[in-house]
């Protein structure tokens, strides 16, 4: 890992984020920035668990996880972050459904949010009479 300093709280939630953490960093599948983002993500969703009084991952239900994302939409994080939200979790429960810690992903059939495309930019009349102008060859 880049040293990135661990803000997680020593606490259940806590504590298999940094286990997960330093897997990812061990095993090398995931790039280094993917590991830092996740972690980052990973924080973030521990501060809302502590928030809402959950402590264990065998608390977390798919309802939790749709309140957070939804919350993460209504501070008006970019659909993409709220993806990278949702792939650093569902990363984090196969790592503790493997581990023996849950006995079922809350995250599998969770749907991110639909990114919204950008329409292409239109040239305006003397772009295009420029691009109809060029010599072929």
């Amino acid at each position: 890992m880049s040293g990135a300093p661990i803000t997680v709280a020593p606490d259940p939630i806590g504590s298999s984020i940094l286990r997960f953490v330093d897997a990812s960093t061990q095993s090398a599948r995931l790039a280094p920035a993917s590991i830092s983002a996740y972690q980052r993500d990973l924080e973030r969703f521990a501060k809302w668990c502590r928030e809402q009084n959950l402590k264990h991952a065998s608390q977390l239900d798919a309802l939790h996880l749709r309140s957070y994302t939804a919350g993460l939409a209504r501070t008006g994080m970019d659909p993409r972050s709220i993806q990278r939200h949702l792939s650093a979790l569902r990363r984090w429960f196969r790592y503790l459904l493997d581990d023996g810690i849950i006995r079922s992903n809350p995250a599998d059939g969770m749907k991110a949010p639909r990114v919204r495309r950008k329409l292409p930019r239109t040239l305006d009349p003397d772009q295009v009479r420029q691009l109809l102008e060029i010599p072929g060859e």
